[in-house]
C-alpha cells in the first residue's frame, strides 16, 4: 500500500473519518459526497475511477489496520492540514463527537504529524462553521 497516489490517500482519510465510529450518518455521507465532487484533489477522477477507489479503500480500511497510517504517510505535507480540516468537518457533520470519533481524530493528528497550533486553528474554524 506504500506509494499511494495523493488523491487515494486523501480519500482514504475521508472514508476513515466518516466510518470511524462504525456508523455512517446520512449527514456524514452527504457531506462526503459533496466534498468528493468539489475537491480539487479529486476532480480529475472519473465516476468509474471513484467507484473503483471506493471499493479498494473500503476493503483496505476493513482488512488492514495500518491503512490510515499508510494513507497519512503518503499524503504530501502541504495537504495534511487540509485533510485534517475535511476529516474533522466530516466527523462533526452529524453534530456529535463520540469517543470513537475523538480517538480517531487524535490518531489522525499524530499520523499526519500536525503541529498543535495548526490543529487548534483548524478546530476553531470548523467548530465555528458548524455552530449554526
Amino acid at each position: 500500500m506504500s506509494g499511494l497516489p495523493a488523491p487515494e490517500a486523501f480519500l482514504t482519510i475521508l472514508f476513515a473519518a466518516v466510518t470511524c465510529d462504525d456508523q455512517l450518518a446520512s449527514t456524514e455521507h452527504e457531506e462526503l459526497l459533496a466534498l468528493v465532487h468539489r475537491s480539487r484533489a479529486l476532480k480529475t477522477l472519473t465516476t468509474n475511477q471513484l467507484a473503483e477507489l471506493n471499493i479498494r479503500i473500503n476493503a483496505r480500511l476493513r482488512d488492514d489496520t495500518t491503512a490510515l497510517r499508510t494513507a497519512c504517510a503518503a499524503l504530501p505535507a502541504d495537504m495534511r492540514p487540509t485533510a485534517f480540516a475535511h476529516a474533522l468537518d466530516l466527523v462533526l457533520a452529524d453534530g456529535e463527537l463520540t469517543a470513537d470519533e475523538a480517538d480517531f481524530l487524535n490518531t489522525l493528528i499524530l499520523a499526519l504529524e500536525l503541529e498543535r497550533e495548526d490543529v487548534a486553528r483548524i478546530a476553531d474554524v470548523i467548530v465555528l462553521k458548524n455552530k449554526y
